[in-house]
């Protein structure tokens, strides 16, 4: 196989099917998901902690739990 004709690999971050969501939270709220987060065994960022957290309020809830398996997260 030629230089010219190998496939160049995209750089950056892969492509996933979701939609950014801004959230604006209040100190009280914040301080409650640092202290969430610190006291998982892996330390999520905010971000994840977030999802988490949602994932398992619409659980709780008895609603459809989204397809995320480990590697969607992971990825994320």
């Amino acid at each position: 196989m030629s230089v010219t004709s190998a496939k160049k690999q995209k750089k950056g971050r892969p492509t996933v099917d979701s939609e950014a969501v801004n959230v604006r939270l209040d100190r009280a709220m914040l301080t409650a998901l640092d202290t969430w987060r610190r006291e998982s065994s892996d330390l999520p960022n905010r971000p994840k902690a977030i999802r988490r957290l949602l994932e398992l309020g619409l659980e709780a809830a008895g609603a459809v739990k989204p397809d995320s398996g480990p590697s969607a997260e992971d990825s994320r």
